[in-house]
């Protein structure tokens, strides 16, 4: 088992119009269908912007977590998630449970971190989140740049 620090980082992979929205303060939650053991109130969500952009651009800690029925979801979270109805619809179709992960702190970087300087620590993106080696925490922590 890792040490706490370890386990309370999380690397997020977001598209770019949601991290926009994100660091805009408009959006202030995040969707999932599924999430891992470390999503936690007070984990740290490292944002990583998926393709065209490919980095990691900013950094949220977790509010809350809720696990609720897509329609509870819909009804007091479609707002501030950004999303349409017809793609949230879509997004959760057939499934009997979701995920609201409310995001306080969030933080753009002055400096973004690109994949391809990662892949040199053995850093792939995350299809939905993974859970980043303290090397590759150590190195988004020394180039953010707050």
């Amino acid at each position: 088992m890792g040490s706490l620090e370890e386990m309370g980082n999380i690397v997020i992979s977001i598209k770019p119009e949601f991290c926009k929205a994100i660091y805009s303060g408009k959006k202030l939650v995040e969707l999932r269908k599924g999430i891992g053991s470390a999503f936690v109130p007070g984990a740290r969500l490292y944002i990583y912007t998926s393709s065209p952009e490919k980095a990691i651009t900013g950094e949220a800690i977790i509010g809350s977590v809720q696990r609720l029925t897509p329609s509870d979801i819909k009804d007091q979270y479609l707002a501030s998630a950004c999303i349409s109805e017809k793609d949230f619809d879509q997004y959760y179709l057939g499934k009997e449970y979701g995920h609201v992960i409310s995001l306080a702190s969030i933080m753009k970087y002055e400096f973004a971190t690109g994949l391809s300087e990662m892949r040199r620590l053995g850093f792939h993106a995350p299809q939905s989140y993974s859970y980043p080696t303290q090397e590759i925490i150590n190195y988004i922590e020394s180039r953010k740049c707050i």
